[in-house]
């Protein structure tokens, strides 16, 4: 017999793999009749057993004996039949489910190792991050964490495994670091407590810094199973840069606010971003007005509201954007303004890289001023310069006048004679007047921005005659005009100045003499080799661009290559002490950058300079053909009647004599006072006043304001040996009124005359 199955222990352990498969073999094997006749006979042992015990221990009958026995045998029959077949049927029900848990047994052998597969995986992923990692599961704790995060935490690194638990963790970490204080273990648990929840609320991603220094952020999630995934980010170097950052930007800040230049910076929609704090004060810009978001064309209507004049620009350049007009050029300004207070100001805008404009503003006020000053000083250095020669120019027309005058007086019945001697001194009274012209264009002042065309051809010509006396006999001067069109704009006695100037010092590196070469030709990019050089040294000068060339040459001792980039700074001089000011050049490069302009230098040791103002042209204004000047003996003057108030007995008389050989009547008074007293006895009469400027007492503009008052259809001309002021211009600018400059020709004097009366006002 079988023996007896042992009992169940509490925990059944799991079949081994062979133990299933011995059985699955026994379950699928066919069971066959021998089998089943063993089984037959062992009932039949047992029940022969079961019947002898029972008629030994309870005294069974012979029928009840018999009646068991036959009871079994009819047992054994059926089962011979109906159990065989039951038996087969529990069989295979058995082997079915022996070939099902087989299945099953390969799925879990087969999961199991897919499992473990991406598990790897999970541990490689995570261990590959470059941030630290985590996972806590639903009961706080550890499933897996990386490397990166134990070398982040080295204290508590051993600590850091799976099935550690996170308050563990956190009690033996602040044992180990101190970070409970002092107080005993009602502060540690307190410290864990507090930490705990922190960490189960899943809070805001952090920032901390460690105690080696290194910036962390901390981020924790929850996950859906109700754990908690912590991801640690190594800032540090983006901190470091952070800081660098906030350190640059503290220091531009404060250069920002320190610059002398009010700044103002727009983004792409013209609105203002930021204002540093000299902005107030040098634009007089409310506060208001400085706040983010005010729009540019605010700033324009206030400026216009406020009377903010745009001055002429410095240089002509054109698609240039206007900081006080809309605009969408993208090229950079350099204009001026002048404020009501009459201060002036450099506007310098530049748009950005990626859109929006910074807008400088430079009170450029006191530079004016001493610019203006050291220009006035640089003319009375050349007028101290000039008087030795133009003494002497004056005494040969001095000579000419009174020798030809008195040789005509002592043959007055020589018609011929007398009429040659009086064409020689009319000759060198105009060449004194052509002298005293240019001297009177050279010394003025100009400080109004003068801007208009100039005829570069006429210039160099006037500027000849000029310059001989001032450079000396030992000086030759040539010129060379190989385009007598070219016309410029600025202004003309600031270009004059500057010429001046280059020539001067010209001479000066001659002191045994030379030549002095003016030349003036035109010049594009495409013009020579040198010419592209020439460009390239000048990013300013535009190549699409044509230029007017304006070159000094000498022969003069040159100029030392290693002095050469410092030639234009001012006080900067190569003369001997008390020789040079240093403020020639510097004025030369002044005026050639506010035409628009560059001033170059080539030079040679020994061997010479050329100095090359390039100046860009612009297109000669279209003028009406000029009327010819009638003659003195065209005009009759008999139905007019003319005022005349000149202080000067000589010229009274030669303008007296002039106008009545004309026919005119002439009213003479010896200044302003007495032509206002003719003027109101008899100012119905009078046609035409005409006054010289400068008079004692009165002078002309003021009688001219005065007689106007009473009689504002009177024409009027006024005279004068010096240049015309603004004063002077606005009073003859009028219908009927005009200015002329002496030594007035009488033929001259008759066209102005004749001009008025024939206007039809």
């Amino acid at each position: 017999m079988a023996e007896p199955p042992a009992q169940d222990s509490d925990i059944t352990p799991a079949p081994s793999t062979e133990a299933i498969q011995a059985t699955l073999s026994e379950l699928t094997t066919p069971l066959r009749p021998s089998r089943m006749v063993m089984l037959a006979g062992l009932i039949t042992c047992i029940g022969a057993i079961s019947i002898i015990y029972a008629a030994v221990y309870d005294h069974l009958s012979i029928i009840e004996i018999i009646t068991i026995t036959t009871a079994i045998l009819v047992l054994l029959c059926l089962f011979g039949s109906f159990g065989w077949r039951r038996l087969q049927a529990i069989h295979q029900r058995l082997r079915d489910s022996a070939y099902q848990l087989s299945a099953i047994e390969q799925q879990l052998a087969q999961a199991a190792h897919e499992t473990d597969r991406l598990q790897r995986l999970l541990v490689d992923a995570v261990n590959s991050v470059d941030e630290g990692f985590v996972l806590f599961d639903d009961t706080n704790t550890l499933v897996v964490c990386n490397e990166r995060y134990r070398r982040a935490y080295p204290t508590i690194a051993d600590l850091l495994v799976p099935g550690a638990s996170f308050s563990t963790i956190l009690a033996t970490a602040a044992q180990r670091l101190g970070v409970a204080g002092d107080h005993g273990p009602q502060d540690l648990r307190q410290w864990v407590e507090d930490r705990m929840r922190r960490h189960l609320s899943a809070p805001q991603p952090q920032e901390c810094q460690l105690t080696d220094g290194r910036w962390y952020r901390i981020s924790e999630r929850p996950t859906r199973t109700g754990g908690i995934v912590k991801v640690l980010a190594d800032i540090t170097m983006a901190k470091q840069h952070e800081q660098e950052l906030a350190s640059k930007s503290k220091v531009l800040e404060g250069t920002f606010d320190a610059m002398a230049q009010g700044i103002a910076v727009f983004d792409t929609d013209l609105t203002l971003l930021t204002w540093n704090d000299h902005l107030a004060p040098v634009m007089d810009y409310p506060a208001h007005l400085l706040q983010p978001g005010t729009a540019l064309q605010a700033f324009r209507d206030f400026d216009f509201q406020r009377g903010v004049k745009k001055l002429p620009a410095p240089h002509p350049v054109d698609n240039m954007p206007d900081p006080f007009s809309p605009h969408d050029d993208t090229d950079t300004l350099l204009s001026e303004v002048e404020l009501p207070d009459g201060r002036h100001v450099d506007v310098h805008t530049s748009p950005m890289p990626r859109g929006g404009l910074v807008v400088m503003y430079s009170d450029i006020t006191t530079r004016k001023q001493t610019e203006a000053a050291l220009q006035h000083s640089q003319k009375m250095d050349a007028i101290g310069q000039l008087a030795g020669g133009i003494a002497h120019e004056f005494n040969n027309m001095l000579t000419s006048i009174g020798g030809f005058a008195r040789m005509a007086l002592r043959s007055p019945e020589d018609s011929e004679r007398v009429v040659m001697c009086l064409e020689e001194v009319t000759k060198a009274a105009d060449r004194a007047a052509s002298l005293t012209s240019q001297l009177l264009n050279f010394s003025r002042r100009s400080l109004s921005e003068e801007q208009r065309p100039i005829r570069l051809k006429d210039m160099l010509r006037d500027l000849t005659n000029f310059l001989r006396p001032l450079l000396g006999v030992r000086v030759d001067v040539d010129v060379q005009i190989s385009d007598p069109d070219l016309i410029v704009s600025g202004d003309p006695v600031k270009l004059h100045q500057a010429i001046v100037n280059l020539c001067i010092n010209a001479r000066d590196a001659m002191p045994e003499g030379g030549e002095i070469q003016l030349s003036l030709s035109r010049l594009t990019h495409e013009h020579s080799e040198a010419s592209r050089r020439l460009f390239e040294r000048h990013p300013l000068l535009s190549a699409n661009r044509a230029y007017a060339a304006l070159r000094v040459r000498d022969t003069g001792t040159g100029i030392d290559p290693a002095l050469l980039p410092r030639i234009f700074e001012p006080f900067f001089t190569t003369k001997e002490q008390g020789k040079g000011t240093g403020l020639g050049l510097p004025m030369v490069y002044s005026v050639a950058e506010h035409m628009g302009g560059i001033i170059d230098v080539e030079s040679e040791v020994c061997v010479g300079s050329v100095f090359t103002i390039l100046l860009p042209l612009c297109e000669p204004e279209k003028t009406e053909p000029s009327k010819r000047v009638s003659r003195q003996s065209d005009f009759n003057g008999e139905d007019f009647t003319i005022l005349l108030a000149e202080d000067e007995d000589s010229v009274r008389r030669l303008i007296t004599m002039t106008l009545e050989d004309a026919g005119c009547t002439v009213l003479t008074a010896e200044n302003g006072h007495e032509a206002e007293k003719i003027f109101e006895q008899d100012q119905d009469a009078i046609d035409i006043l005409i006054s010289d400027v400068v008079m004692p007492g009165l002078d002309g503009p003021a009688l001219t304001r005065r007689l106007l008052d009473l009689n504002p259809d009177l024409k009027v001309i006024l005279m004068s040996g010096y240049s015309a002021t603004d004063d002077w211009k606005a009073l003859t600018e009028g219908c009927g009124r005009t200015f002329l400059r002496k030594p007035v020709v009488p033929d001259q004097l008759l066209a102005a005359v004749q001009t008025l009366v024939n206007r039809v006002e």
